[in-house]
């Protein structure tokens, strides 16, 4: 049988660290955080990823917006194009674990769903 780290769940978002001065950052800890506590999902422990999420929804909001402003011959597009698509492979790889996309609910909700088999105590499931 294996143990399960138990954990508080928070009631409340606390507010975003001091660090997040981004707009786009504070917004992101805001929307995530409050659908993760709504979800009653959310513990302490959480707190420090969301706000690595948070820092890189920022971080691609602002490498987008000035993608958008500069002329493409400008010698600054291509650093802002790697900056842009690095934050946003991490910024899913991130929504991902706090089931923030369409296909990571899905994967929650079935494994929620899957019905028990009373051979499950037998491979570290919960018996039946």
């Amino acid at each position: 049988m294996r143990s399960e780290l138990r954990v508080e769940i928070l009631t409340e978002l606390p507010p975003p660290p001091e660090f997040l001065t981004d707009p786009a950052a504070v917004e992101a800890w805001h929307q995530l955080g409050g659908e993760l506590v709504r979800a009653s999902v959310l513990s302490k422990l959480d707190l420090g990823p969301l706000a690595v999420y948070a820092e890189l929804r920022g971080r691609w909001a602002q490498a987008t917006q000035l993608l958008n402003e500069l002329d493409p011959s400008d010698k600054r597009v291509p650093p802002l194009i790697r900056i842009q698509r690095d934050a946003a492979r991490d910024l899913i790889a991130f929504a991902q674990q706090f089931g923030a996309t369409p296909a990571s609910r899905a994967r929650v909700s079935s494994a929620f769903d899957a019905p028990s088999s009373k051979f499950g105590d037998l491979i570290g499931g919960e018996p039946a």
